[in-house]
C-alpha cells in the first residue's frame, strides 16, 4: 500500500510541471533553431526561452489542476496507487486534454477562422480539415508521452510504500 502527504504532493506537482515546461521549452527552442538558423537562435533563445518556459509552466499547472487533479483524487481514494495506474492515468489525461485544446472543444473557436501550418490548411471556416485532425491527434500522442513521464515523476515523489 502506498501513502502520501499534502507537502509531498505539492513538491511532486511542482517537479512534474517543471519537467513538462522544460520539455515544452526545449521543443520550442529546437523549432526556433531549425526555422530561423543559428544566428537568430543565439540572439533570441534566452529571452524567448524564458518567456516560453514561464508560459508553459503556468499552462501545465492549470492543465494538472483541470485534467489530473480529480482523476488522481478518485483513483487515490479507491486505493489505485501503483506506478502503472499513475502512468496510464497521466497519459490519458494529457492526451484528452491536448486533443480537446487542439480541436477547439475547450476554446472559443471563431466561426470563420481559417489557418494553415507550413502551407497546409488546418482550419477552414471554423472547422478542422483532415490535416487538422491528424495534426491534433499527433500532438496529443506527443503530449501523452510527456504526461506519462510526468505522472511517473509525480508518483515517485509523492508516494511512499507503507
Amino acid at each position: 500500500m502506498y501513502e502520501t502527504t499534502a507537502p509531498r504532493v505539492f513538491v511532486a506537482v511542482c517537479c512534474a510541471t517543471f519537467f513538462c515546461a522544460a520539455l515544452t521549452t526545449l521543443d520550442y527552442l529546437v523549432g526556433l533553431y531549425n526555422v530561423n538558423g543559428p544566428d537568430h537562435f543565439r540572439e533570441y533563445a534566452f529571452s524567448k526561452g524564458t518567456s516560453i518556459f514561464a508560459f508553459a509552466w503556468g499552462a501545465w499547472v492549470v492543465g494538472f489542476l483541470i485534467f489530473a487533479a480529480w482523476p488522481w483524487t478518485a483513483l487515490h481514494r479507491r486505493g489505485h496507487r501503483t506506478l502503472l495506474v499513475a502512468v496510464f492515468a497521466g497519459a490519458l489525461a494529457t492526451f484528452f486534454g491536448q486533443f480537446m485544446l487542439s480541436t477547439g472543444f475547450l476554446t472559443a473557436c471563431v466561426r470563420n477562422m481559417s489557418s494553415s501550418v507550413g502551407g497546409v490548411q488546418m482550419w477552414e471556416s471554423g472547422s478542422l480539415t483532415t490535416a487538422g485532425w491528424i495534426r491534433a491527434f499527433n500532438q496529443s500522442l506527443i503530449t501523452l508521452v510527456i504526461g506519462a513521464f510526468a505522472a511517473a515523476i509525480l508518483w515517485r515523489i509523492a508516494y511512499r510504500k507503507v
